[in-house]
């Protein structure tokens, strides 16, 4: 339980980063626009409810809050994780 708020808290600390990023100077906006690009890919193949009830994953395997597959789980994590580390920066500048 704990894993999945701390991954919640990753995708919605990285969507707040997009939303204050775009529209910056052309470095902002393209970390942005990367970062966004990468965000609905990731939820758009491995569905995740935020906030509100679970789905049944493509796999058929989970009814559960989260990713069903623990290695895309973690390949998600991570690549949240660099964008975050991309745009915190360029937040901090303005």
């Amino acid at each position: 339980m704990r894993a999945g708020m701390y991954d919640l808290r990753y995708f919605l600390t990285l969507k707040r980063l997009i939303d204050a990023t775009a529209g910056g100077d052309r470095v902002a906006a393209e970390a942005s626009d990367a970062a966004l690009h990468d965000y609905k890919a990731m939820l758009e193949s491995c569905p995740v409810s935020l906030p509100e009830g679970a789905e049944i994953q493509r796999d058929g395997l989970s009814a559960s809050w989260g990713f069903a597959d623990k290695t895309t789980f973690d390949k998600y994590r991570l690549k949240a994780a660099e964008h975050i580390a991309k745009l915190w920066p360029l937040v901090q500048k303005k």
